[in-house]
């Protein structure tokens, strides 16, 4: 992964608030020049200054969604890890159990706490787990419900471990994100090795509540990459036959030079990929991806032309999610055949109405 694959858990969105300033503006005029005698002056009218008003906290609905929602959740997901520069690079699928984030927010706190497990191996030295309080919040955009975490932490006498969790709280039964560390000299400089975990959480749906029959289109959304908008998660939609057991899905967009952005910005990727699958009694699908991209991994990436079109295969993985199927969330992965991961991204999705 490249030190740009780095940078994404920094792109979360943030939101401001400006508190209007309030001035009084107080005005004489003179008379007509005539002698007046003199009059001791009125005394003057003394000047309020208004209490300003308290700059808002942007916050998420507590128990509105996953993210907000008090509880230990399994997250499904998709992993990249390289330990050590220069090292071997190994990347999957993550094993059911393997992660999971713990959502906290005790009385009184502002902010919610995350706890983030990972299995032995994931994160670097002995370290299995890494918690984010309300003061390593690096902003939360209460209207599109993303938002983030960071954290830099001593690791050894010539540099730290730095993490970050950055989320897209999505909606009331699935919410996604990415969790990812890497190296940094005490100079604030990368030091080589990293991991990174894109993954969704949330309240599966039992297996004797899936339905049996009928059909349902999702509007889905991904995490990180830039829509032809140029702003981040492509839409895109999936399809579940429940009588036939089988979802398919279609992602379609052209690529996008980003004017905004310097060389090493990420674009709007052109993917243009489709595949279907039977999914399980539980729920959980394994979606084989093929079709074709615009897209460079590499220096330069983003480019005024257009990247050649490229034949790329790949999995989405996820599974339904709410008390009858009505959301949908997962991950999927593309690149070169047998080669690896060119581009990948957390997705949630909920049924449109009928």
């Amino acid at each position: 992964m490249s030190q740009k694959s780095r940078s994404t858990a920094h792109r979360s969105g943030s939101i401001s608030y400006l508190v209007p300033s309030l001035c009084l503006l107080l005005s004489a005029c003179g008379g007509d020049g005539a002698f007046v005698a003199s009059i001791p002056s009125p005394p003057a009218t003394p000047s309020v200054t208004p209490t300003p008003a308290p700059t808002p906290t942007p916050s998420l609905g507590e128990g509105a969604y996953p993210l907000t929602r008090a509880g230990t959740y399994d997250l499904m997901g998709t992993f990249e890890l390289h330990p050590a520069d220069p090292g071997p690079m190994s990347n999957g699928m993550a094993a059911p159990g393997a992660f999971s984030m713990t959502v906290s927010k005790p009385a009184g706190q502002q902010g919610f706490s995350y706890r983030l497990d990972a299995p032995s191996g994931f994160l670097p030295g002995d370290l299995t787990s890494i918690e984010y309080g309300p003061s390593s919040s690096t902003g939360v955009n209460a209207v599109s419900g993303r938002g983030g975490y960071s954290l830099v932490q001593p690791f050894s006498p010539d540099k730290n471990l730095a993490s970050a969790l950055s989320y897209d709280a999505g909606f009331s039964y699935v919410s996604m994100g990415e969790w990812e560390w890497y190296f940094v000299h005490l100079d604030g400089g990368t030091a080589g090795g990293f991991g990174q975990l894109f993954f969704v959480n949330g309240d599966r749906t039992p297996m004797s509540a899936v339905p049996a029959s009928g059909t349902a289109t999702y509007d889905a959304h991904t995490l990180f990459l830039l829509s032809s908008n140029l702003t981040a998660g492509i839409p895109f939609t999936l399809t579940a036959d429940f009588g036939g057991r089988t979802i398919s899905t279609a992602i379609d967009q052209d690529y996008r030079y980003n004017p905004n952005g310097d060389l090493m910005d990420d674009p709007a990727p052109g993917i243009h990929v489709a595949g279907a699958a039977p999914f399980s009694n539980a729920g959980t699908f394994d979606i084989p991806l093929t079709g074709s991209v615009n897209y460079n991994g590499s220096y330069a990436i983003n480019t005024p032309q257009t990247p050649t079109s490229q034949p790329v295969t790949g999995d989405m993985n996820g599974a339904f999610f709410g008390p009858h199927a009505e959301q949908v969330g997962g991950t999927f992965t593309l690149g070169p055949t047998g080669g690896a991961a060119l581009l990948q991204d957390a997705f949630v999705g909920q049924q449109k109405p009928h």
